[in-house]
């Protein structure tokens, strides 16, 4: 079976239409479709959709903004305004277009229907191969356009996945990079160009960052007073005080300190006696003392105290340096310098530590000669001189080397903008060619996919053209005048009117001669249906492959003429692939409901339904544009030959919902058609609406007033015959309507209260 059309899976700018999207219900067209609409409710709209497969671009007639895609029952899909090629042989769509295309009825004129002739045999087999060939490529260029359409919507996920993932790391706040630019930066960035782990995790931490870091003070560190510090503990440690006497401070130099404090005391007291031993201070012994202690010794302490203070001093000062306290964080350093900072800091802690080292030497020198004053100290606890200074230059090029580096983030502070604009850049260059050969296989493939396109539809339009001049050398259109004419006679009952072959097409001949002027409207119909049939099955095409489209054939024609035109329709086209019949004409529905009943509602429940019915349907909402969209036709009107349970639901639902309600343009219409039927059944032969409404209106305690609004609303909607024309607005104000349909739910109530519960319970 030839694949048909299942839905219609997006459309939008279709005038009345209603917009449709992918997440639409999917409306299930079947092989037999029947579509019942009002005049206004889209039905040419949909008809020259559909027609726009036939030539393989959007139709015309159809507004320029319109787009829409077919999805077809093998999976196929067919989009406006590009992919709508593949079903051109196989659509043929009968509305008033077919009908201004081929039919001129100002000079009695159609255009030719071409069969392939009988005698040329060997010519219509090679057409056919052609054919099978041309059929054969279209199949090819579906898979390559399959192919090739998965391809770019890899390509383009690529594109957008990376250009996102690169957008998340340059933080580029108020702009945007998206796929283009990440286009862009694969086609510019040196093909060279990457960084090392280290640097490009930096490049995106300076990309993080909203502000420039803070300046930082440099690390400042006196080496001369170190070194005097340092210097001072050798001086001191082979020093003596030069005014020393008593010849116990030689052999106890640690009670030196503890002699010259208790001295003090008892100088200060006045004390006679050792307060230690008991022993009286001679005045000898006191001025012995006095001299020993002097003042030079008190220097010479002191100095050394200060001396031991300094050292302790730097040892401290080291110490921060060596724990890493004196110096920043590495979060305060810019992101670009961290790596070479960790390096730095290092480096610099494990030169103070070595010079901490030494300093602890020092003060230890000094906290002896504190404790022995008068004993000269073995400086063999103290470094090399060398030493000191090979340790003291190795710190000071580490610290140079740190404040450096210091320097380097204070001026990244200062550019900061700069930088990070630089370092955005090299984040961009740097994912660009790590994502290059990807990019460039996924752009490969698209582009070999579509050399292929190219190269398949070349063949095809070289196919194309080698048909139709082989087609064009074997058709004739004369053999179509007989069946048109066959058909003509069995639709108008007499053979008056016949189309006979000319050069150019056919002319409509009456009793054997070219008319004069325009048939008449039935007489048009007629023929143009008639004509259309014949057609179906020219250049060689058969029924069972069409999909054919039948918009409202019942133009002027009396129900002799309708009950034909539908025979025909369901007869001749009755083997076609799929069908679409489009109607605003009840009759005509109900014909096609009745024929088709057993295909749309199957006895057996398992058997799938073969036909579909739907319905037109047309609101008008609050925002005050008309729209139209295809639906399930509605059980009311599926299961009942006539429109007065559907328009009495409108009536109910009218007076739920008010001024609110979407259908309340049509109201006066479905009022008027109401009120009609119910007349007819209540007073059978009458013709005056207000007097049968007065009539009813006298047994009910109904008012007279509202009843004779309802009939002025009634003869104000008279000129129509039908509610099926949507394309005028009416004179009565929503008030109006709103009273109306109150007035004339109670007095069909008070008049018949069974009819009109039973028109709710089936209304329900």
């Amino acid at each position: 079976m030839p694949s048909t059309i299942r839905n219609i899976r997006a459309l939008s700018g279709a005038g009345v239409l209603a917009e449709r999207t992918h997440q639409s219900p999917s409306l299930g067209f079947r092989r037999y479709n029947l579509i019942y609409g009002f005049n206004g409710s889209g039905k040419s709209t949909l008809t020259r959709i559909l027609a726009s497969l036939k030539d393989g671009r959007l139709h015309p007639q159809l507004p320029q903004e319109t787009e829409f895609e077919l999805e077809l029952d093998d999976g196929d899909r067919l989009a406006s305004p590009v992919t709508l090629s593949g079903l051109e042989h196989r659509i043929a769509v009968f509305n008033a277009d077919f009908v201004a295309e081929n039919l001129r009825w100002s000079d009695a004129r159609a255009n030719p229907i071409f069969y392939i002739g009988r005698d040329q045999a060997d010519a219509a087999e090679q057409l056919g191969r052609l054919e099978q060939a041309l059929e054969e490529g279209l199949q090819r260029a579906k898979t390559a356009a399959a192919g090739r359409d998965a391809a770019d919507r890899a390509f383009a996920a690529f594109k957008r996945a990376k250009a996102q993932e690169i957008s998340q790391l340059l933080r580029l706040q108020n702009r945007r990079y998206e796929a283009p630019k990440f286009v862009q930066d694969v086609s510019e960035a040196p093909p060279e160009f990457t960084l090392s782990q280290s640097k490009i995790d930096a490049a995106i931490g300076l990309c993080r960052q909203e502000q420039a870091l803070p300046p930082l003070d440099e690390v400042q560190f006196d080496f001369e007073d170190l070194h005097r510090t340092i210097y001072a503990a050798e001086t001191f440690a082979h020093a003596t005080a030069g005014a020393v006497a008593l010849a116990e401070m030689h052999e106890h130099p640690e009670m030196v300190p503890w002699l010259k404090q208790g001295n003090d005391y008892h100088r200060a007291k006045g004390l006679k006696t050792c307060l230690l031993c008991g022993n009286e201070i001679t005045s000898k012994r006191a001025d012995d003392l006095e001299a020993a202690l002097n003042d030079s010794l008190a220097e010479f302490m002191r100095q050394i105290g200060t001396a031991h203070d300094k050292a302790a001093y730097w040892w401290s000062e080291l110490a921060k340096i060596s724990s890493g306290t004196a110096l920043p964080a590495e979060l305060e350093i810019a992101p670009g310098l961290r790596e070479t900072f960790r390096s730095a800091a290092s480096w610099l802690r494990r030169e103070a530590r070595s010079m901490q080292a030494i300093v602890a030497q020092v003060r230890d020198v000094l906290s002896e000669k504190a404790l022995r004053p008068t004993r000269k100290i073995l400086a063999t606890g103290l470094p090399p001189s060398h030493e000191v200074l090979q340790q003291s230059g190795s710190l000071f090029s580490a610290l140079e080397d740190f404040n450096r580096l210091i320097g380097e983030h204070n001026l990244e502070a200062d550019k900061f903008d700069q930088l990070r604009e630089a370092a955005r850049t090299e984040v961009r260059y740097h994912f660009a060619n790590i994502w290059r050969r990807e990019f460039e296989s996924l752009s490969d493939n698209c582009r070999q996919l579509e050399s292929e396109i190219e190269t398949e539809s070349g063949l095809r339009q070289r196919l194309i053209q080698d048909a139709a001049d082989l087609r064009a050398k074997i058709r004739q259109h004369g053999p179509a005048a007989e069946t048109i004419n066959r058909l003509i006679r069995s639709y108008l009952g007499h053979d008056e009117l016949a189309v006979h072959p000319v050069e150019e097409g056919y002319e409509i001949h009456r009793y054997g001669c070219a008319i004069t002027g325009s048939p008449s409207e039935g007489e048009k119909t007629a023929i143009a249906l008639c004509y259309f049939i014949s057609s179906l099955q020219a250049d060689g095409r058969s029924m069972s492959d069409l999909i054919v489209v039948i918009d409202d054939p019942i133009s002027s024609l009396d129900t002799r003429a309708m009950n034909f035109s539908c025979a025909l329709v369901k007869s001749r086209l009755e083997g076609a692939a799929q069908l679409f019949v489009l109607t605003h004409n009840q009759h005509f529905m109900n014909e096609f409901k009745k024929a088709w009943r057993a295909r749309w509602s199957p006895k057996k429940k398992e058997t799938e339904p073969s036909a579909a019915l739907f319905f037109l349907d047309v609101r008008l909402p609050a925002d005050g544009r008309r729209t139209s969209s295809l639906q399930k036709m509605s059980r009311l009107l599926r299961e009942y030959d006539f429109e007065y349970h559907f328009l009495f639901q409108h009536v109910l639902r009218f007076a739920a919902q008010g001024d609110a309600y979407e259908y309340g343009y049509m109201m006066p219409n479905v009022l008027r058609r109401v009120i009609e039927v119910f007349l007819a059944f209540r007073c059978p032969g009458g013709t005056d609406i207000e007097a049968m409404l007065e009539l009813l209106r006298s047994g009910t305690t109904l008012e007279p007033e509202p009843v004779a609004a309802l009939a002025r609303l009634a003869q104000l909607e008279s000129h129509s015959d039908s509610i099926d024309d949507l394309t005028y607005l009416s004179p009565v104000t929503i008030e109006e309507m709103v009273q109306a349909n109150a007035t004339l739910i109670r007095l069909m109530e008070e008049v018949d209260e069974g009819h009109v519960a039973g028109l709710r319970r089936i209304c329900r």
